[in-house]
C-alpha cells in the first residue's frame, strides 16, 4: 500500500509542472523581474524598459486583465507607442484592462506624432483602472484623433491623477483632446487634476476630456479640476473640464483657467 502511495506522489511530481495555469498570469510571471501579478504582490515598474515590456505585451494583446501592475521608480522616456490602440477598424482595438497603479510616481513622456496614429497618450486605450498616476506630457500631434495626457481613449476608470506638460495638436480635422483623456465613453473619471497647457486647432478640446459620452448614462466625470490654460483656433467646442458632453455627468468639478476658443466655449 505504501508503495503504491509513493509511486502515485512520485507520478503527480511529474505531471504537475503540465497542469494548465491561467495563460495571462503564467506568462506575465516571466516578463517583470518583480511581483506575480496579483493584487497584494502586483508586477513592478521599475524603468524605462518594463515600459516598453509593457507597451509590447498590450499591443500584442495582451490584456493584463484581472491583474495588477504597480509603479515603483519616477520614469522618463520616449515611448515607442502608446499603451493600447483604438483604430480606424474598431474591431482591430486593443485595451488595457487591468489595474495600472501609479503609487504617486512621475511618468515623463514625449510623443511627436507625425504619422497617422490614431491614439496619442501614455495610454492609447484603457479599459481597465489607472490610479494615483502622475504624468508630465509632451504630446505635439499632426494627426489623429484621440489625444490624452493619461489615456487618448478612455472606457475604463481613471482616478487619483495628475498630468502637466504641454498637449498640443495641429490637425485640421476633428480632434479630440484633454487633459487626462482626449475620449471618454462609458468611462469614469474622478479625483483627477490637470495643469497642462492645451492647445487646439479643430475638434473637441478639455481641461479634463476633449469629450466625454454615454449611451448608457454611466460614464460620469467627478471632483475634477482644470488649473491648465486651454487654446483653440478652429474648434467646435471647448471647455475647461470637458469640450463636449453627452449623457454624462459631470460632478462637483471647476476651472480656474483661462479658456480661449471659437464656437461653443464655457468654463466647465
Amino acid at each position: 500500500m505504501k508503495k503504491r502511495i509513493l509511486s502515485l506522489i512520485i507520478l503527480f511530481a511529474m505531471i504537475l509542472p503540465f497542469i494548465p495555469t491561467p495563460a495571462s498570469a503564467a506568462y506575465n510571471a516571466y516578463i517583470f523581474e518583480w511581483g506575480s501579478g496579483t493584487k497584494d504582490d502586483p508586477y513592478l515598474v521599475n524603468s524605462s524598459s518594463d515600459m516598453e515590456k509593457l507597451i509590447k505585451q498590450v499591443n500584442s494583446g495582451n490584456t493584463f486583465r484581472g491583474e495588477y501592475i504597480k509603479l515603483a521608480a519616477n520614469i522618463s522616456f520616449t515611448p515607442s507607442a502608446p499603451i493600447g490602440d483604438y483604430p480606424y477598424n474598431i474591431d482591430n482595438a486593443i485595451g488595457f484592462e487591468g489595474t495600472f497603479d501609479g503609487n504617486n510616481c512621475t511618468i515623463t513622456y514625449t510623443i511627436n506624432n507625425k504619422g497617422t496614429d490614431r491614439c496619442a497618450g501614455l495610454f492609447g486605450y484603457n479599459s481597465g483602472t489607472i490610479k494615483n498616476l502622475k504624468v508630465n506630457a509632451t504630446i505635439t500631434v499632426s494627426s489623429g484623433l484621440f489625444i490624452g495626457g493619461v489615456a487618448a481613449y478612455n472606457d475604463g476608470t481613471i482616478t487619483n491623477c495628475t498630468s502637466s506638460g504641454t498637449l498640443s495638436a495641429s490637425c485640421i480635422s476633428s480632434t479630440y483632446i484633454g487633459g487626462i483623456a482626449g475620449y471618454n465613453t462609458e468611462g469614469t473619471i474622478q479625483r483627477c487634476e490637470n495643469s497642462a497647457t492645451i492647445q487646439h486647432v479643430s475638434g473637441n478640446a478639455g481641461g479634463i476630456v476633449g469629450r466625454t459620452d454615454s449611451y448608457s448614462k454611466t460614464n460620469k466625470v467627478e471632483i475634477c479640476s482644470n488649473s491648465g490654460p486651454v487654446t483653440t483656433t478652429n474648434s467646435i467646442d471647448t471647455g475647461g473640464i470637458a469640450g463636449s458632453v453627452y449623457n454624462c455627468n459631470i460632478v462637483n468639478c471647476y476651472n480656474a483657467a483661462t479658456i480661449t476658443g471659437t464656437g461653443n466655449v464655457g468654463g466647465i
